[in-house]
C-alpha cells in the first residue's frame, strides 16, 4: 500500500474515561525572543516597491559596513528586516537591508501560525490559521497580503509572523517571529466557512433548505420522499450478525500490528442532529464523497439524522482539509511521515438522556496534499471511526490496518456489518456485548466461538451475502427508484 508509509490514524481524545488512552495535547511552540515590532504606517511604502526614484535609491543603497558577508545565516541581516502594517490594518510591507538574493539567500518566506495552545472542541479550526507566503528574492521593500483564515470563535487568538530563509541547500538559514498580531493590529481575518457546490449533495440531506420557486419546492418533496424511500430498504438488508458484533470488539493500534479486544462497552454512537461540513482545501471529489456516505446511512442508519452545512456556526462534525507541510507539521500537529488523517473525539461526554441532543462529535484533520483517490479513502476512513467503527487488518475494509489492504473509498461488507450492528433501530443504547446480543436476537454461542478463537483474521472471510446492491450503490452503479406509492425497485 504505497502511501501508507503515513500510516493512517486516529486519536481516541475520551473526555468520560472508558479507555485509558492519552489524549491528544497539541502545544505551539512559544515564541522565546519575539520583538513585537508591528508599526502603523499611515502611508505604505508601496510607491518604492515599482517606482523608486533616483534619490531614493540611494536611500536603499546597502551599506557593506552594516553587513560584512553575503551568507544567509548573517544575523545582522536578518535583525534589520522589519515589518511594518498599514494605516487601515490589513497590508503589511517587509523590508529588508537589500534584496535577499544579493544576501545569498535561496528561499524566503513569511509564514503565520496561531499561538494560542488552549485545547478547546474547535481545536481543529486554528489549522486553517496557518499560512505560508513565499516572497520576492528581488526586492528590498515588499507588500505582503496576509489574509488569515479564522473561526468565529478565535476571539483572544494571537497570531505570530514568522520569517524563514534557506540556504542554497533548501535548510533554515534562519527562521524566528518578526511579530505578532490580533484582532487589535490587524485586520485582514475572513471567516472560514464549509465548502459548498450546487447540485452535489441532495437538497433534502442539506440543513437549510434552498427554495426559489414552485417547481423548485416540488424537487424538495421529491428528494424527501427519496431519502424515505432509502430509509426503508434498512428492512430488506442483511439482519445484524455475530461476525459484526465481533469485529467491532478488535482493534489494532498499529499498521499491521496484533488484534487487541477492545470492549464495546460504552462505544459511542453517533446519534441525534450530526451536521457535517467540509472545511479548507475541499475538492469536489471531497463534497461527492462525503454527499455519498450520507446517502448510504439512510439506509444502514436510518434513525441517524445526519446533514450537511455550509453553515459554520450549524456544523458539530466538521472536517478539515489542511495540508500537512513541514511548517504546518512543526508549529502545529506532528503529521509529516506519520499521519494522512486524524479522528478525534470530542472532550464532552456523548451520553445524554434526552434524545436528539445537539452534540458535539468530535472533528477530522485530513492531509490536503494528497491525491483526490487517497482524500476520498482516508475521508471515509475517518468518518467511519466517527461512526464508532475500530481497526482492523482485513484486506476489504475501510479502516483497514493491512498494509497490503486498497484505499477503498466506500464502506465494503465487513465495515457495513458492523454498522448493522452499531445502529440497528432496536438497539437503543450500547451497555455491553450481553445487551446487545439480548436486543438484536444473536446467537450468544455463535458470539463466543467468534470471541474465542482468537484468529480474528478468520472473521475478515466471513461476508455475509445480501450486500451487493448497497456496495453497487456506493459505487454509483445501482439506485434505488422511488415509484409512486413508497415501493422500492
Amino acid at each position: 500500500m504505497s502511501e501508507k508509509i503515513a500510516v493512517i490514524g486516529f486519536s481516541w481524545i475520551l473526555s468520560w474515561g472508558f479507555a485509558a488512552v492519552q489524549q491528544l495535547s497539541i502545544t505551539y511552540d512559544h515564541i522565546a525572543h519575539n520583538q513585537s515590532n508591528v508599526q502603523i504606517v499611515t502611508t505604505g511604502p508601496s510607491s518604492d516597491i515599482e517606482n523608486v526614484s533616483s534619490e531614493s535609491k540611494k536611500d536603499q543603497t546597502y551599506s557593506k559596513t552594516e553587513v560584512h558577508t553575503n551568507d544567509c545565516k548573517d544575523k545582522m541581516y536578518w535583525e534589520k528586516v522589519s515589518l511594518e502594517i498599514s494605516e487601515n490594518r490589513k497590508k503589511a510591507y517587509i523590508t529588508f537591508p537589500k534584496p535577499p538574493r544579493e544576501q545569498g539567500i535561496k528561499s524566503v518566506s513569511l509564514n503565520v501560525y496561531p499561538m494560542n495552545s488552549t485545547y478547546y472542541r474547535n481545536f481543529g479550526f486554528m489549522f486553517h490559521g496557518i499560512s505560508e507566503q513565499q516572497l520576492s528574492l528581488n526586492r528590498k521593500v515588499q507588500e505582503v497580503d496576509l489574509q488569515i483564515f479564522k473561526h468565529n470563535q478565535s476571539q483572544d487568538f494571537v497570531w505570530s509572523v514568522d520569517l524563514i530563509g534557506k540556504d542554497s541547500d533548501f535548510n533554515n538559514c534562519f527562521s524566528d517571529s518578526i511579530s505578532t498580531l490580533t484582532l487589535e493590529t490587524f485586520n485582514n481575518f475572513v471567516n472560514i466557512k464549509p465548502a459548498y457546490k450546487p447540485n452535489v449533495f441532495n437538497p433534502a440531506d442539506e440543513l437549510y433548505v434552498r427554495i426559489a420557486d414552485f417547481k423548485e419546492e416540488q424537487d424538495f418533496f421529491k428528494h424527501l420522499a427519496y431519502n424515505q424511500q432509502l430509509k426503508k430498504q434498512n428492512e430488506l438488508l442483511p439482519p445484524p450478525s455475530e461476525v459484526g458484533l465481533a469485529l467491532l470488539e478488535q482493534n489494532v493500534n498499529d499498521l499491521d500490528g496484533p488484534y487487541v479486544d477492545y470492549s464495546i462497552s460504552g462505544r459511542h454512537r453517533l446519534h441525534g442532529e450530526v451536521v457535517v461540513g467540509l472545511f479548507g482545501d475541499v475538492h469536489y471529489s471531497d463534497l461527492e464523497t462525503m454527499s455519498n456516505m450520507i446517502k448510504t446511512l439512510h439506509i444502514v442508519a436510518p434513525h441517524l439524522n445526519i446533514k450537511y452545512s455550509d453553515n459554520a456556526e450549524s456544523v458539530n462534525l466538521p472536517i478539515h482539509f489542511v495540508p500537512c507541510t513541514e511548517y504546518f507539521s512543526d508549529k502545529a500537529y506532528k503529521c509529516k511521515n506519520k499521519y494522512l488523517g486524524t479522528y478525534h473525539f470530542p472532550r464532552k461526554n456523548f451520553y445524554s438522556k434526552e434524545k436528539n441532543v445537539l452534540g458535539d462529535y468530535g472533528w477530522v484533520w485530513i492531509d490536503s496534499q494528497r491525491s483526490a483517490d487517497l482524500r476520498s479513502h482516508v475521508l471515509v476512513h475517518e468518518f467511519a471511526h466517527a461512526l464508532g467503527l475500530l481497526h482492523n487488518k482485513c484486506y476489504d475494509s475501510s479502516v483497514s490496518y493491512n498494509s497490503y489492504a486498497p484505499e477503498i473509498a466506500h464502506f465494503s461488507v465487513l465495515d457495513l456489518m458492523q454498522l448493522r450492528v452499531l445502529y440497528d433501530p432496536n438497539l437503543d443504547v450500547v451497555v455491553n456485548s450481553k445487551q446487545i446480543i439480548r436486543d438484536l436476537n444473536l446467537d450468544e454461542e455463535k458470539y463466543k466461538k467468534h470471541k474465542e478463537n482468537n484468529s480474528t483474521k478468520s472473521l475478515c472471510h466471513m461476508e455475509q451475502g445480501g450486500w451487493d446492491n448497497l456496495i453497487d450503490f456506493q459505487l454509483g452503479l445501482f439506485d434505488y427508484e422511488l415509484i409512486e406509492g413508497g415501493s422500492s425497485a
